[in-house]
């Protein structure tokens, strides 16, 4: 990413204004915090970023009372120049389980892979493909800051 006054003018604005919308990683969930806001009721909402190489997954979470729901899930694949969205499932304020959400999205993903493998002719069984599946979700589990590094540019700046 290229330093410019625009960028330094989002990330430290000057005095008074306010700073754009930029993810802040958050160690304890392994994961990027963006969009945060409080209702007007008292409940806080944000989305939660994972990345990997390959995929993007957006979880929209709530914070209610004390506790933390799951609203919606959102998977994205991109070429380097675009995100296309892949699969998306909306909870009803289901509780927060890493486990169940992992699993969704295990299952949204094979989904895709196993339409786009059929589409283009392809063959393997569906063990293969759901190892691949699972090994590429668990990337996005390990999100270290360091995988953000590797996004393009462009792929960065349409998650904001």
């Amino acid at each position: 990413m290229k330093i410019s006054s625009s960028f330094l003018d989002k990330v430290l604005p000057t005095y008074g204004n306010q700073r754009g919308n930029i993810p802040i990683y958050d160690s304890t969930q392994k994961m990027f915090l963006s969009n945060t806001y409080t209702s007007e009721s008292g409940n806080m909402y944000y989305k939660g970023l994972r990345f990997s190489e390959r995929l993007v997954m957006v979880e929209h979470i709530g914070l209610y009372k004390n506790w933390t729901y799951i609203d919606e899930v959102e998977i994205y694949a991109f070429d380097g120049s675009q995100m296309t969205l892949i699969g998306k499932k909306k909870f009803d304020k289901l509780f927060y389980d890493t486990g169940t959400i992992k699993n969704e999205v295990i299952a949204l993903t094979f989904d895709y892979l196993k339409t786009q493998m059929t589409l283009s002719g392809g063959t393997g069984s569906d063990e293969t493909l759901k190892e691949l599946t699972i090994g590429i979700i668990e990337d996005t589990y390990q999100n270290s800051i360091e995988n953000i590094k590797r996004l393009p540019e462009s792929t960065r700046l349409m998650l904001n």
